[in-house]
């Protein structure tokens, strides 16, 4: 705080304020690093006229980082150096088996390099020491992308993934030129997703053309998964349901229809919707305000489609952690997945090619 005396200081302090404020978004410790350069400045700066004491402070700072030192104050589960492996760092100890005897992360990333061509992607669910490996590696939570992939796998692992309810608007045969299903609930902690949106003519399904153009909010950019018959994919809003959210076709043209049918996965109970269409005329007009709920078994093999959608978005490896989700599951039926386990490190981690 000394520092705001001077304008460095100050300088120095706005920059710190502007690249901490990530942080206010996602309370993680780890989000205070963009600012932490130009504090350490500020720091600095404090003792720039005091050369003796600045040496002081250094080596107090030493002396307490010290493995033998920091353990007197920090947690036991503190994350810290606890020795200092002097023939690693000295490499009197080869670096591969140093690494390797201090992290399971590494040897898996190793696997990989050893078992998987060039060039492949590989799925993982949670983070790998992928700085070991020249392959790149799809976390499931880093980015949209790897998201919806790790959506489509845990469809078939669980049952509030699965596109189980029907949701149908009936109605007299009337002509249209586009329809909309609209959101009509504020959900407590529920997105809204819809797995496929089905327009019928009778008892047959309009045949889906290039002509129509879809439209999603929010999230348009996967509004496409909500009408490609696909049971383990699924156009989702990515954030709380709210009213005003919405899925619509527009069919370029008048057609015929007397049902829309929305199915939908169980955990989207706490969402509500109705249905608006278009007239000849363009104009909207509420159609029906609540769909008839039926239960809609799912009658494929979803750990087959999960894997063919998966090879279809260029991912054919799979590493799976004993720690992760279901992780049981991928070994036990690796036929019913269509994969084969290629490589196992330890009894902890299985990679699988996807045939």
């Amino acid at each position: 705080m000394l520092t705001l005396r001077r304008p460095a200081g100050r300088q120095l302090w706005l920059a710190a304020l502007v690249f901490g404020l990530p942080y206010y978004a996602n309370a993680g410790t780890r989000f205070l690093i963009p600012a932490s350069p130009f504090v350490s400045l500020a720091l600095a700066l404090t003792f720039a006229n005091f050369e003796n004491l600045l040496l002081v402070l250094t080596l107090a700072h030493a002396i307490s980082c010290w493995p033998s030192v920091a353990k007197r104050y920090c947690g036991a589960t503190t994350w810290r150096v606890n020795t200092i492996p002097l023939k690693g760092a000295l490499r009197i100890e080869p670096e591969d088996a140093f690494i390797s005897s201090r992290s399971q992360q590494y040897n898996e990333s190793r696997m990989i390099d050893r078992l998987v061509p060039p060039g492949e992607k590989v799925f993982t669910f949670g983070q790998l020491a992928d700085a070991y490996t020249l392959h790149e590696i799809v976390v499931g939570y880093q980015g949209a992308f790897n998201e919806t992939t790790r959506d489509i796998l845990w469809t078939p692992l669980f049952a509030s993934f699965q596109p189980t309810r029907a949701l149908t608007f009936r109605f007299p045969p009337r002509e249209l030129r586009a329809v909309r299903v609209v959101q009509t609930e504020r959900a407590r902690d529920a997105q809204w997703g819809v797995s496929e949106l089905r327009i019928m003519d009778g008892k047959n399904e309009l045949e889906r053309s290039p002509a129509w153009r879809l439209r999603a909010h929010p999230n348009p950019w996967d509004v496409q998964m909500a009408f490609d018959n696909n049971p383990v994919t699924r156009w989702r809003s990515w954030q709380v349901a709210e009213p005003g959210m919405f899925i619509e076709v527009d069919f370029g043209q008048t057609q015929k229809l007397d049902a829309v049918v929305v199915d939908s996965a169980g955990e989207g109970n706490q969402t509500k919707i109705k249905l608006e269409g278009m007239d000849a005329r363009r104009q909207w007009a509420t159609i029906l305000g609540q769909p008839e709920e039926t239960e809609n078994p799912a009658g494929v093999n979803l750990r087959r489609a999960a894997s063919e959608e998966l090879k279809a978005r260029g991912i054919h490896y799979l590493l799976v952690e004993k720690g992760d989700f279901r992780s049981e599951d991928f070994l036990l039926y690796s036929g019913l997945w269509g994969m084969k386990c290629i490589g196992e490190w330890n009894s902890a981690a299985w990679l699988y090619h996807i045939e």
